[in-house]
């Protein structure tokens, strides 16, 4: 789960997403104490990759030996 900072009233519950010295719903002062609520989905709810024509989404790794030798040198004479 996505857990989030909240300020809560101890005196009405209500909720503000910052410190805040005086309540706005019940008028107390110093009455908001630190929370931590779940939102969202939980971590484990992402999307997956899925396989489209048989093939995954990701590449496969390559050595860099392989990766090397792929690129191909362009032999042409330079101009300063």
């Amino acid at each position: 789960m996505k857990l989030k900072t909240v300020f809560v009233c101890s005196i009405c519950q209500h909720q503000e997403p910052k410190f805040v010295g005086k309540c706005p719903s019940c008028g107390q002062w110093n009455t908001f104490v630190e929370d931590t609520i779940n939102v969202g989905k939980p971590l484990d709810d992402k999307p997956r990759p899925t396989l489209i024509g048989g093939e995954s989404d990701f590449l496969e790794p390559k050595a860099i030996e392989d990766v090397l030798n792929e690129i191909k040198s362009q032999k042409e004479p330079r101009i300063l």
